[in-house]
């Protein structure tokens, strides 16, 4: 079973916090531990 994370790209960079930004500054998560699912 994987942990999956789901970030909404268009209410955080509205808010002017890119989507890296919130992984790994916010979560603490580096940014190689994920693949991007569109």
């Amino acid at each position: 079973m994987e942990n999956s994370v789901r970030i909404d790209y268009f209410a955080v960079t509205v808010k002017d916090v890119p989507p890296e930004e919130v992984l790994e500054d916010i979560l603490l998560i580096p940014q190689d531990k994920f693949a991007l699912n569109a």
